[in-house]
Protein backbone atom coordinates (compact mmCIF):
# COMPACT_ATOMS: atom_id res chain seq x y z
CA UNK A 1 0.00 0.00 0.00
CA UNK A 2 2.89 2.50 0.59
CA UNK A 3 4.45 1.79 -2.53
CA UNK A 4 0.92 2.47 -4.47
CA UNK A 5 0.27 5.72 -2.34
CA UNK A 6 3.93 6.51 -3.34
CA UNK A 7 3.58 6.16 -6.59
CA UNK A 8 0.59 7.78 -7.05
CA UNK A 9 2.23 10.90 -5.49
CA UNK A 10 4.34 10.76 -7.98
CA UNK A 11 2.23 10.95 -11.21
CA UNK A 12 0.43 13.86 -9.44
CA UNK A 13 3.47 15.75 -8.98
CA UNK A 14 4.50 15.38 -12.72
CA UNK A 15 1.07 16.09 -14.39
CA UNK A 16 1.03 18.95 -12.06
CA UNK A 17 4.01 20.56 -13.44
CA UNK A 18 3.07 20.13 -16.95
CA UNK A 19 -0.33 21.14 -16.55
CA UNK A 20 1.08 24.72 -15.10
CA UNK A 21 4.17 24.48 -18.24
CA UNK A 22 1.00 25.22 -19.78
CA UNK A 23 -0.12 27.76 -18.52
CA UNK A 24 0.07 31.85 -20.21
CA UNK A 25 2.71 33.94 -19.32
CA UNK A 26 2.96 37.82 -19.84
CA UNK A 27 5.81 38.70 -21.90
CA UNK A 28 7.84 40.85 -19.71
CA UNK A 29 7.76 41.98 -15.79
CA UNK A 30 4.68 42.21 -14.42
CA UNK A 31 2.39 45.62 -13.48
CA UNK A 32 3.32 47.37 -10.55
CA UNK A 33 1.09 47.58 -8.03
CA UNK A 34 2.67 51.21 -7.01
CA UNK A 35 2.03 52.20 -10.62
CA UNK A 36 4.18 52.82 -13.33
CA UNK A 37 5.94 50.30 -16.05
CA UNK A 38 8.24 47.63 -15.75
CA UNK A 39 7.40 46.44 -12.07
CA UNK A 40 10.16 48.69 -10.58
CA UNK A 41 9.77 50.21 -7.28
CA UNK A 42 8.34 48.02 -4.95
CA UNK A 43 9.71 44.96 -2.82
CA UNK A 44 11.74 42.63 -4.45
CA UNK A 45 12.28 45.09 -7.39
CA UNK A 46 14.62 47.94 -6.35
CA UNK A 47 15.13 51.31 -8.42
CA UNK A 48 18.36 49.92 -9.62
CA UNK A 49 21.59 52.99 -9.22
CA UNK A 50 22.16 54.99 -12.20
CA UNK A 51 25.57 55.79 -14.00
CA UNK A 52 25.81 57.89 -16.88
CA UNK A 53 28.84 56.09 -17.65
CA UNK A 54 26.98 53.14 -18.48
CA UNK A 55 24.74 52.00 -20.82
CA UNK A 56 21.29 51.15 -19.43
CA UNK A 57 20.07 47.64 -19.61
CA UNK A 58 16.31 47.06 -19.15
CA UNK A 59 14.87 44.66 -16.59
CA UNK A 60 14.78 41.36 -18.54
CA UNK A 61 11.52 40.46 -16.97
CA UNK A 62 10.31 36.57 -15.89
CA UNK A 63 12.21 33.71 -17.45
CA UNK A 64 10.73 31.47 -19.93
CA UNK A 65 9.18 28.42 -19.06
CA UNK A 66 11.83 25.42 -18.38
CA UNK A 67 9.89 23.28 -20.90
CA UNK A 68 9.66 24.61 -24.23
CA UNK A 69 6.20 24.79 -26.11
CA UNK A 70 6.66 22.08 -28.96
CA UNK A 71 5.34 22.24 -32.27
CA UNK A 72 2.02 19.51 -32.36
CA UNK A 73 1.38 19.83 -28.71
CA UNK A 74 -2.53 19.88 -28.22
CA UNK A 75 -3.52 24.03 -27.71
CA UNK A 76 -6.16 22.95 -25.11
CA UNK A 77 -6.14 20.96 -22.06
CA UNK A 78 -8.79 19.38 -20.65
CA UNK A 79 -10.09 21.43 -17.75
CA UNK A 80 -7.66 24.53 -19.11
CA UNK A 81 -9.96 27.65 -18.25
CA UNK A 82 -7.54 29.91 -19.77
CA UNK A 83 -8.49 27.94 -23.12
CA UNK A 84 -5.78 27.99 -25.80
CA UNK A 85 -2.06 28.69 -25.16
CA UNK A 86 -0.86 31.35 -27.69
CA UNK A 87 2.61 30.77 -29.24
CA UNK A 88 4.96 32.52 -27.88
CA UNK A 89 6.95 35.23 -30.24
CA UNK A 90 10.23 34.52 -30.89
CA UNK A 91 12.98 36.75 -29.16
CA UNK A 92 14.49 39.12 -31.04
CA UNK A 93 17.89 39.60 -30.33
CA UNK A 94 18.68 42.20 -27.32
CA UNK A 95 20.02 46.06 -28.38
CA UNK A 96 21.76 48.44 -26.70
CA UNK A 97 19.72 51.59 -26.26
CA UNK A 98 20.87 54.00 -28.60
CA UNK A 99 22.65 57.05 -27.26
CA UNK A 100 26.34 59.22 -27.37
CA UNK A 101 29.07 57.29 -27.53
CA UNK A 102 30.87 56.67 -24.36
CA UNK A 103 34.98 56.38 -24.89
CA UNK A 104 35.84 52.68 -24.53
CA UNK A 105 39.83 51.87 -22.84
CA UNK A 106 40.41 48.53 -23.68
CA UNK A 107 43.24 48.51 -22.02
CA UNK A 108 43.97 50.31 -18.29
CA UNK A 109 45.64 53.79 -18.14
CA UNK A 110 47.80 54.85 -15.80
CA UNK A 111 46.20 58.55 -16.30
CA UNK A 112 42.57 57.70 -15.52
CA UNK A 113 40.89 59.31 -13.10
CA UNK A 114 38.06 59.20 -10.97
CA UNK A 115 34.97 60.64 -12.50
CA UNK A 116 34.91 63.50 -10.12
CA UNK A 117 38.21 64.80 -10.24
CA UNK A 118 38.55 68.48 -10.74
CA UNK A 119 40.09 68.95 -14.67
CA UNK A 120 43.01 70.88 -13.46
CA UNK A 121 44.55 68.21 -11.48
CA UNK A 122 44.26 65.27 -14.28
CA UNK A 123 47.93 64.37 -14.74
CA UNK A 124 50.10 65.01 -17.02
CA UNK A 125 50.86 62.93 -20.42
CA UNK A 126 54.62 62.09 -21.28
CA UNK A 127 53.99 65.22 -24.08
CA UNK A 128 53.46 67.24 -21.34
CA UNK A 129 49.57 68.52 -22.25
CA UNK A 130 46.94 67.87 -19.36
CA UNK A 131 44.72 65.06 -20.85
CA UNK A 132 41.20 66.38 -19.49
CA UNK A 133 38.36 63.53 -19.22
CA UNK A 134 35.08 65.03 -20.74
CA UNK A 135 32.68 66.62 -18.76
CA UNK A 136 29.96 64.97 -17.63
CA UNK A 137 26.70 65.96 -17.81
CA UNK A 138 24.89 64.41 -14.08
CA UNK A 139 27.00 63.60 -11.31
CA UNK A 140 28.50 59.97 -11.27
CA UNK A 141 28.38 59.12 -8.04
CA UNK A 142 26.12 55.84 -6.68
CA UNK A 143 23.92 55.12 -4.00
CA UNK A 144 20.78 56.57 -2.67
CA UNK A 145 21.64 59.63 -0.21
CA UNK A 146 25.01 60.36 -2.22
CA UNK A 147 22.84 60.29 -5.43
CA UNK A 148 20.18 62.39 -3.88
CA UNK A 149 22.39 65.16 -2.38
CA UNK A 150 24.34 65.80 -5.57
CA UNK A 151 21.30 66.23 -7.80
CA UNK A 152 20.02 68.54 -5.27
CA UNK A 153 23.36 70.87 -5.68
CA UNK A 154 23.11 70.28 -9.39
CA UNK A 155 19.79 71.66 -9.36
CA UNK A 156 21.02 74.96 -7.50
CA UNK A 157 24.39 75.64 -8.72
CA UNK A 158 25.23 76.77 -12.07
CA UNK A 159 27.56 74.29 -14.61
CA UNK A 160 30.53 76.68 -14.29
CA UNK A 161 30.30 78.48 -10.84
CA UNK A 162 32.90 81.86 -11.19
CA UNK A 163 36.10 82.14 -9.63
CA UNK A 164 36.76 85.22 -7.05
CA UNK A 165 38.30 87.24 -10.12
CA UNK A 166 35.83 88.80 -12.83
CA UNK A 167 35.80 87.80 -16.00
CA UNK A 168 36.24 88.77 -19.49
CA UNK A 169 33.14 89.43 -21.25
CA UNK A 170 30.63 88.19 -18.41
CA UNK A 171 31.32 84.83 -19.51
CA UNK A 172 31.95 81.85 -16.59
CA UNK A 173 35.19 80.43 -18.31
CA UNK A 174 35.85 76.67 -17.13
CA UNK A 175 39.03 76.28 -14.17
CA UNK A 176 41.44 75.35 -17.38
CA UNK A 177 40.54 78.57 -19.07
CA UNK A 178 41.26 80.55 -16.17
CA UNK A 179 44.41 79.00 -15.66
CA UNK A 180 45.42 79.59 -18.78
CA UNK A 181 45.17 83.20 -18.05
CA UNK A 182 47.12 83.14 -15.48
CA UNK A 183 48.17 81.85 -12.06
CA UNK A 184 49.57 84.97 -10.29
CA UNK A 185 48.38 88.78 -10.18
CA UNK A 186 50.00 92.19 -9.53
CA UNK A 187 48.59 95.31 -8.76
CA UNK A 188 49.85 98.88 -8.37
CA UNK A 189 47.89 101.62 -7.00
CA UNK A 190 47.88 105.42 -7.11
CA UNK A 191 46.96 107.03 -2.84
CA UNK A 192 45.77 109.95 -1.74
CA UNK A 193 45.54 109.85 2.15
CA UNK A 194 44.25 112.05 5.25
CA UNK A 195 45.43 111.43 8.55
CA UNK A 196 44.20 112.53 12.12
CA UNK A 197 45.00 115.64 13.53
CA UNK A 198 47.91 116.34 15.52
CA UNK A 199 47.13 118.00 19.21
CA UNK A 200 50.56 120.34 19.53
CA UNK A 201 49.86 123.13 22.62
CA UNK A 202 49.77 126.40 21.84
CA UNK A 203 53.46 127.82 20.88
CA UNK A 204 53.09 131.05 19.88
CA UNK A 205 50.76 134.26 20.90
CA UNK A 206 49.93 138.29 20.53
CA UNK A 207 48.55 140.79 22.38
CA UNK A 208 48.49 144.16 23.76
CA UNK A 209 51.81 145.75 24.60
CA UNK A 210 50.86 147.44 27.60
CA UNK A 211 48.83 144.11 29.01
CA UNK A 212 51.33 144.09 32.18
CA UNK A 213 51.17 140.19 30.92
CA UNK A 214 51.14 140.36 27.30
CA UNK A 215 50.26 137.15 25.41
CA UNK A 216 49.82 135.16 28.45
CA UNK A 217 46.52 132.67 28.01
CA UNK A 218 43.90 133.65 29.66
CA UNK A 219 44.18 136.89 28.77
CA UNK A 220 41.07 138.54 27.13
CA UNK A 221 43.56 140.38 24.23
CA UNK A 222 46.07 137.43 23.83
CA UNK A 223 45.54 135.60 20.81
CA UNK A 224 46.37 132.33 19.23
CA UNK A 225 49.05 132.45 16.63
CA UNK A 226 50.38 129.40 16.70
CA UNK A 227 49.53 126.05 18.07
CA UNK A 228 46.95 123.19 17.47
CA UNK A 229 46.96 121.33 14.27
CA UNK A 230 50.99 121.76 12.77
CA UNK A 231 51.52 118.24 11.45
CA UNK A 232 50.48 117.66 7.79
CA UNK A 233 47.88 115.89 6.94
CA UNK A 234 47.19 114.95 3.21
CA UNK A 235 49.87 112.67 1.66
CA UNK A 236 50.11 111.03 -2.13
CA UNK A 237 51.96 107.67 -2.57
CA UNK A 238 51.23 104.38 -3.81
CA UNK A 239 50.60 100.61 -2.91
CA UNK A 240 51.88 97.63 -4.68
CA UNK A 241 50.44 94.47 -3.93
CA UNK A 242 52.20 90.40 -5.43
CA UNK A 243 49.68 87.47 -5.29
CA UNK A 244 49.58 83.76 -6.36
CA UNK A 245 47.59 80.78 -6.49
CA UNK A 246 49.56 77.57 -4.33
CA UNK A 247 47.81 75.25 -5.98
CA UNK A 248 45.39 73.91 -9.53
CA UNK A 249 42.15 74.61 -7.37
CA UNK A 250 42.99 78.30 -6.61
CA UNK A 251 42.04 77.23 -2.83
CA UNK A 252 45.32 78.22 -1.02
CA UNK A 253 47.07 81.58 -2.09
CA UNK A 254 49.93 84.04 -0.82
CA UNK A 255 49.85 87.98 -1.02
CA UNK A 256 52.45 90.18 -0.11
CA UNK A 257 52.34 93.88 -0.36
CA UNK A 258 52.95 97.32 0.96
CA UNK A 259 51.92 100.94 0.37
CA UNK A 260 54.33 104.06 0.88
CA UNK A 261 53.36 107.79 1.42
CA UNK A 262 55.56 110.22 0.53
CA UNK A 263 57.12 112.19 3.36
CA UNK A 264 55.47 115.80 3.87
CA UNK A 265 56.60 119.10 5.76
CA UNK A 266 54.21 121.85 6.92
CA UNK A 267 56.75 125.25 7.74
CA UNK A 268 55.39 127.97 9.79
CA UNK A 269 56.71 131.37 10.16
CA UNK A 270 56.22 134.35 11.77
CA UNK A 271 57.76 137.36 11.15
CA UNK A 272 57.57 141.04 13.00
CA UNK A 273 59.41 144.53 11.25
CA UNK A 274 62.34 145.88 12.74
CA UNK A 275 60.90 147.59 15.39
CA UNK A 276 59.46 144.24 17.02
CA UNK A 277 55.67 144.54 15.84
CA UNK A 278 53.68 143.25 16.45
CA UNK A 279 54.76 141.26 19.63
CA UNK A 280 55.18 137.61 19.53
CA UNK A 281 55.13 135.42 22.94
CA UNK A 282 55.81 131.94 23.60
CA UNK A 283 53.15 131.24 26.11
CA UNK A 284 54.60 129.01 28.83
CA UNK A 285 53.48 128.15 32.71
CA UNK A 286 55.94 129.23 35.54
CA UNK A 287 53.70 127.75 36.50
CA UNK A 288 50.98 130.22 36.26
CA UNK A 289 50.69 131.06 32.57
CA UNK A 290 53.13 133.77 31.36
CA UNK A 291 55.48 133.75 28.23
CA UNK A 292 59.15 134.66 27.33
CA UNK A 293 59.18 137.47 24.48
CA UNK A 294 61.06 136.61 20.94
CA UNK A 295 59.72 139.81 19.85
CA UNK A 296 57.95 142.77 21.51
CA UNK A 297 58.33 146.52 20.03
CA UNK A 298 61.41 148.86 20.87
CA UNK A 299 63.11 145.64 23.16
CA UNK A 300 63.31 142.62 21.11
CA UNK A 301 63.22 141.52 17.05
CA UNK A 302 62.86 137.89 16.75
CA UNK A 303 61.37 135.48 13.68
CA UNK A 304 59.91 132.03 14.78
CA UNK A 305 60.28 128.93 12.42
CA UNK A 306 58.03 125.92 13.14
CA UNK A 307 59.02 122.94 10.76
CA UNK A 308 57.00 119.49 10.84
CA UNK A 309 57.94 116.22 9.30
CA UNK A 310 55.66 112.90 9.16
CA UNK A 311 56.14 110.04 6.82
CA UNK A 312 54.13 106.64 6.88
CA UNK A 313 54.56 103.09 5.36
CA UNK A 314 54.17 99.52 5.83
CA UNK A 315 54.65 96.04 4.55
CA UNK A 316 52.16 92.95 4.89
CA UNK A 317 52.75 89.05 4.42
CA UNK A 318 48.97 87.09 4.12
CA UNK A 319 48.39 83.45 3.05
CA UNK A 320 44.77 82.73 2.12
CA UNK A 321 42.10 80.26 1.39
CA UNK A 322 39.43 80.19 -0.30
CA UNK A 323 36.48 78.83 1.91
CA UNK A 324 33.19 79.61 -0.25
CA UNK A 325 33.04 80.16 -4.10
CA UNK A 326 29.74 79.94 -5.46
CA UNK A 327 27.63 81.70 -8.18
CA UNK A 328 29.74 84.84 -8.85
CA UNK A 329 30.16 84.64 -4.84
CA UNK A 330 33.48 84.45 -3.16
CA UNK A 331 35.33 84.67 0.47
CA UNK A 332 38.24 84.10 1.40
CA UNK A 333 40.10 83.79 4.04
CA UNK A 334 43.38 85.41 5.77
CA UNK A 335 45.70 85.41 8.00
CA UNK A 336 49.56 86.61 8.22
CA UNK A 337 52.48 89.33 9.41
CA UNK A 338 51.86 93.24 9.33
CA UNK A 339 54.45 95.89 9.62
CA UNK A 340 53.95 99.84 10.35
CA UNK A 341 56.23 102.46 10.19
CA UNK A 342 55.53 106.10 11.39
CA UNK A 343 57.70 108.75 11.47
CA UNK A 344 57.14 112.08 13.04
CA UNK A 345 59.13 115.80 13.94
CA UNK A 346 58.19 119.00 15.09
CA UNK A 347 61.25 121.58 15.62
CA UNK A 348 61.02 125.28 16.68
CA UNK A 349 63.92 127.82 15.74
CA UNK A 350 64.14 131.07 17.46
CA UNK A 351 66.31 133.87 16.08
CA UNK A 352 65.81 136.77 18.58
CA UNK A 353 68.08 140.20 17.86
CA UNK A 354 68.61 142.71 21.14
CA UNK A 355 67.26 146.19 20.24
CA UNK A 356 68.51 149.46 21.79
CA UNK A 357 65.61 149.53 24.62
CA UNK A 358 66.14 145.83 25.61
CA UNK A 359 70.06 146.05 26.36
CA UNK A 360 70.37 143.81 29.36
CA UNK A 361 66.99 142.63 29.69
CA UNK A 362 67.68 139.17 27.65
CA UNK A 363 69.52 136.91 29.68
CA UNK A 364 72.10 134.26 28.19
CA UNK A 365 74.81 132.41 30.44
CA UNK A 366 72.98 134.35 33.79
CA UNK A 367 74.29 137.88 31.96
CA UNK A 368 71.91 140.06 30.08
CA UNK A 369 72.96 140.92 26.71
CA UNK A 370 73.68 144.28 25.27
CA UNK A 371 72.15 145.38 21.89
CA UNK A 372 72.53 143.71 18.65
CA UNK A 373 73.37 140.54 20.10
CA UNK A 374 71.95 137.59 17.89
CA UNK A 375 70.73 134.82 20.33
CA UNK A 376 69.51 131.48 18.11
CA UNK A 377 67.51 128.88 20.38
CA UNK A 378 66.27 125.41 19.05
CA UNK A 379 64.09 122.94 20.14
CA UNK A 380 63.03 119.66 18.36
CA UNK A 381 61.21 116.46 19.57
CA UNK A 382 60.90 113.43 16.85
CA UNK A 383 59.07 110.09 17.36
CA UNK A 384 59.19 106.89 15.86
CA UNK A 385 56.71 104.05 16.11
CA UNK A 386 56.96 100.44 14.70
CA UNK A 387 54.53 98.24 14.95
CA UNK A 388 54.96 94.46 14.25
CA UNK A 389 52.22 92.25 14.69
CA UNK A 390 50.02 89.24 13.34
CA UNK A 391 46.65 89.72 11.49
CA UNK A 392 43.38 88.03 10.16
CA UNK A 393 41.21 88.96 8.25
CA UNK A 394 38.70 88.66 5.57
CA UNK A 395 37.96 89.26 1.88
CA UNK A 396 34.70 88.84 0.13
CA UNK A 397 34.28 89.52 -4.01
CA UNK A 398 31.27 89.63 -6.50
CA UNK A 399 31.81 89.52 -9.95
CA UNK A 400 28.78 90.90 -12.21
CA UNK A 401 29.94 90.85 -16.22
CA UNK A 402 32.81 92.70 -16.38
CA UNK A 403 32.15 94.45 -13.30
CA UNK A 404 33.14 92.96 -9.51
CA UNK A 405 32.85 94.54 -5.99
CA UNK A 406 35.19 93.70 -3.10
CA UNK A 407 35.69 94.10 0.63
CA UNK A 408 38.13 93.45 2.97
CA UNK A 409 38.76 93.55 6.48
CA UNK A 410 41.74 93.11 8.80
CA UNK A 411 43.03 93.50 12.32
CA UNK A 412 46.19 93.25 13.52
CA UNK A 413 47.63 92.37 17.03
CA UNK A 414 51.01 93.41 17.90
CA UNK A 415 53.38 95.60 19.76
CA UNK A 416 54.23 99.78 19.14
CA UNK A 417 57.99 100.02 19.56
CA UNK A 418 58.30 103.43 20.45
CA UNK A 419 61.61 106.37 20.24
CA UNK A 420 61.03 109.00 21.73
CA UNK A 421 64.31 111.82 21.01
CA UNK A 422 64.17 115.12 22.36
CA UNK A 423 67.15 117.65 22.13
CA UNK A 424 67.96 121.63 22.24
CA UNK A 425 70.41 123.91 22.31
CA UNK A 426 71.22 127.56 22.62
CA UNK A 427 73.61 129.79 20.75
CA UNK A 428 75.20 133.39 21.50
CA UNK A 429 76.47 135.56 18.68
CA UNK A 430 77.96 138.72 20.25
CA UNK A 431 81.20 140.66 19.82
CA UNK A 432 82.04 138.42 16.76
CA UNK A 433 82.08 135.25 18.92
CA UNK A 434 79.60 132.09 19.05
CA UNK A 435 79.17 130.74 22.36
CA UNK A 436 76.75 127.44 22.39
CA UNK A 437 75.21 125.48 25.47
CA UNK A 438 73.03 122.81 25.41
CA UNK A 439 69.33 123.26 26.09
CA UNK A 440 67.00 125.28 24.29
CA UNK A 441 62.98 126.48 25.82
CA UNK A 442 60.70 123.25 25.57
CA UNK A 443 64.01 121.08 25.27
CA UNK A 444 66.21 121.62 28.46
CA UNK A 445 68.41 118.30 30.57
CA UNK A 446 65.05 117.29 32.16
CA UNK A 447 63.70 116.25 28.96
CA UNK A 448 66.65 116.22 26.39
CA UNK A 449 67.57 112.67 25.59
CA UNK A 450 66.56 108.93 23.35
CA UNK A 451 63.16 107.00 25.19
CA UNK A 452 62.17 103.78 24.35
CA UNK A 453 58.89 102.27 25.00
CA UNK A 454 57.30 99.04 24.06
CA UNK A 455 52.76 99.01 24.34
CA UNK A 456 50.57 96.23 22.93
CA UNK A 457 48.73 97.92 19.67
CA UNK A 458 45.89 96.81 17.64
CA UNK A 459 45.51 97.68 14.26
CA UNK A 460 42.12 96.88 12.42
CA UNK A 461 41.72 98.16 8.55
CA UNK A 462 38.85 97.95 6.21
CA UNK A 463 38.84 98.33 2.27
CA UNK A 464 36.28 98.76 -0.24
CA UNK A 465 37.04 98.06 -3.93
CA UNK A 466 35.24 98.44 -7.56
CA UNK A 467 36.80 96.96 -10.41
CA UNK A 468 36.15 96.58 -14.15
CA UNK A 469 37.72 94.04 -16.54
CA UNK A 470 39.37 95.78 -19.71
CA UNK A 471 40.88 92.67 -20.86
CA UNK A 472 41.44 88.63 -20.03
CA UNK A 473 44.70 90.03 -18.32
CA UNK A 474 44.26 93.43 -17.36
CA UNK A 475 41.72 94.91 -14.73
CA UNK A 476 41.59 98.59 -13.29
CA UNK A 477 39.50 99.16 -10.05
CA UNK A 478 38.97 102.53 -7.38
CA UNK A 479 38.21 101.85 -3.59
CA UNK A 480 38.78 103.54 -0.40
CA UNK A 481 40.82 102.38 2.51
CA UNK A 482 41.20 103.35 6.38
CA UNK A 483 43.47 102.35 8.93
CA UNK A 484 43.16 102.64 12.54
CA UNK A 485 46.25 102.50 14.81
CA UNK A 486 46.46 102.58 18.95
CA UNK A 487 48.47 103.68 21.32
CA UNK A 488 51.25 105.36 19.32
CA UNK A 489 53.41 108.75 20.21
CA UNK A 490 53.36 112.15 18.23
CA UNK A 491 55.75 114.49 18.49
CA UNK A 492 53.17 117.40 19.61
CA UNK A 493 52.58 115.51 22.40
CA UNK A 494 55.90 115.70 23.90
CA UNK A 495 55.67 119.37 24.87
CA UNK A 496 55.52 120.49 28.14
CA UNK A 497 54.65 124.05 28.63
CA UNK A 498 55.96 124.28 32.23
CA UNK A 499 58.95 125.61 32.55
CA UNK A 500 61.20 126.87 36.10
CA UNK A 501 62.88 129.86 35.36
CA UNK A 502 65.49 129.73 37.93
CA UNK A 503 66.26 126.69 36.01
CA UNK A 504 69.79 125.35 34.37
CA UNK A 505 68.82 126.42 30.97
CA UNK A 506 70.96 129.40 28.63
CA UNK A 507 68.03 131.97 28.55
CA UNK A 508 66.97 131.55 32.16
CA UNK A 509 67.82 133.97 34.22
CA UNK A 510 69.33 131.62 37.47
CA UNK A 511 71.55 129.93 34.27
CA UNK A 512 74.72 128.55 36.15
CA UNK A 513 73.15 128.58 39.72
CA UNK A 514 73.20 125.14 40.00
CA UNK A 515 69.79 124.55 39.81
CA UNK A 516 68.80 121.00 38.42
CA UNK A 517 65.43 122.05 36.63
CA UNK A 518 62.79 119.50 37.42
CA UNK A 519 61.01 120.52 34.24
CA UNK A 520 59.79 120.61 31.47
CA UNK A 521 59.85 116.28 31.35
CA UNK A 522 59.29 113.66 29.14
CA UNK A 523 55.83 112.83 28.72
CA UNK A 524 55.27 109.82 27.16
CA UNK A 525 51.97 110.99 25.63
CA UNK A 526 50.24 108.53 23.47
CA UNK A 527 47.63 108.52 21.39
CA UNK A 528 45.50 107.08 18.39
CA UNK A 529 45.91 107.52 14.70
CA UNK A 530 43.93 107.26 11.44
CA UNK A 531 44.91 107.21 8.04
CA UNK A 532 42.13 107.23 5.38
CA UNK A 533 42.12 107.58 1.41
CA UNK A 534 41.35 106.80 -2.08
CA UNK A 535 42.99 104.66 -4.49
CA UNK A 536 43.14 103.90 -8.17
CA UNK A 537 45.04 101.08 -9.15
CA UNK A 538 45.88 98.55 -12.44
CA UNK A 539 45.76 94.98 -12.18
CA UNK A 540 47.74 92.33 -14.30
CA UNK A 541 47.33 88.60 -14.04
CA UNK A 542 49.63 86.47 -16.00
Amino acid sequence: MVRIAGWIAALGLACGTWASAQQPLPYGPPPSPYGGQGGYGYPGYPMPAYDPQRPFIPHPGYAQPMVPYLQGMPTTMPGNPYGSVPKMPPAEPYRVPTGPELPVDPQPDKNATHPLMLPDKVPSTPTGKAKTPPTPTEPTTSGGVGESFIRLVQAMVPDNPSEPFTTYEGLRYGAEVRLENGNTWIQGSFLHYWTRRDTAPPLATTGDPASPNTGALGNPDTALLLGGSTAPREFSGAQLTLGTWLDRERIKFIEVGGFWLAPRSRTFSLFPDAAGNPPIIQPLRFPDEGGIPISFPGDFSGTLNVRTDMELHGLELNFGRNIYRLNCWSFDFLYGARYLYLNDALAMDQNITVLAGGAGAFPFNGVGQPAGANILISDSFKTTTRFYGGQIGARINRAWRRFDFGATAKVAFGVNADVVIIDGASTLNAGGASTTFPGGVLAQSSNIGRYSNTRFSVVPELNASAGFQLTRAIRVFAGYNLLYWTRIERASGQIDRQINLAAQFPTSPGFGGGIAPTNPAYLANPTNFWAQGINLGLEYKY
